[in-house]
């Protein structure tokens, strides 16, 4: 389960930067029959498929929340409290760096926010990265957290279909990612790779890249869960 907790949170990562470079891709579609319709109807499942994973951790986290609260009440904080501090930590440092993001990013142009502004695109990078690292330790937290805890068989069967529910998610944003990639490079291929002819782009081949390491790793988590559930579910 924690290989495809950690799956998702990589995913996640490579969401965040597909979200940004694929924003206003409608604009760059022509209004022929049909060229709109097939790149907006993967986007929106990649959206929906993206919304449900997240909900299912949300709702996963709530289920393990009362055994959580045992394991810091029995004396588990030390444990966990370096953790705590640097996943605190890291959020509060990029929360106080979206505010000027934000605020510079409101008095720019689309092009100036894709690229058009140097000093914009360092401050985004910096956020980017703080953002990455935010997420890494929250993740690492729950995963040293789910190591000290003592779950019960009932809870970890539980966990363990919303985990496979996560992968199969995980999957399925890859797979529409790619089929929009495929369509948008049919129909407006300049917009993927900033003017050139080429459908190809650094930014969008490391994010799929990402994508499909994450598909890799939630496939292998799934697996390992489908194997041991059935011993959870007798016990």
């Amino acid at each position: 389960m924690l290989m495809v907790l950690v799956s998702w949170t990589a995913m996640v990562v490579a969401g965040a930067s597909f979200a940004k470079l694929s924003e206003h891709f409608d604009d760059a579609l022509s209004n022929g029959a049909g060229s709109r319709h097939l790149p907006d109807l993967s986007y929106t499942f990649i959206q929906a498929a993206a919304g449900v994973a997240g909900l299912i951790v949300i709702a996963a986290a709530g289920l393990t929340l009362p055994t959580f609260l045992r394991f810091l009440r029995s004396g588990g904080w030390p444990a966990i409290r370096a953790h705590v501090m640097r996943a605190a930590g890291s959020t509060l440092l990029t929360a106080v760096t979206s505010v000027p993001l934000l605020v510079w990013a409101h008095g720019l142009s689309p092009h100036q926010r894709n690229g058009g502004s140097a000093g914009y695109g360092i401050l985004f990078g910096v956020w980017a990265a703080f953002v990455v690292v935010t997420l890494a330790l929250w993740a690492v937290l729950a995963v040293v957290a789910a190591r000290n805890v003592a779950f019960s068989r009932s809870l970890l069967a539980a966990e363990a279909g919303m985990a496979v529910g996560v992968a199969l998610a995980v999957v399925d944003i890859l797979a529409a990612t790619t089929l929009w990639w495929v369509l948008v490079a049919q129909r407006a291929p300049a917009f993927l790779s900033g003017g050139s002819a080429t459908p190809l782009s650094v930014r969008l081949v490391v994010t799929v890249a990402v994508m499909a390491l994450a598909a890799v790793a939630a496939v292998a988590g799934a697996v390992r869960i489908t194997r041991s559930l059935p011993e959870w579910i007798r016990g």
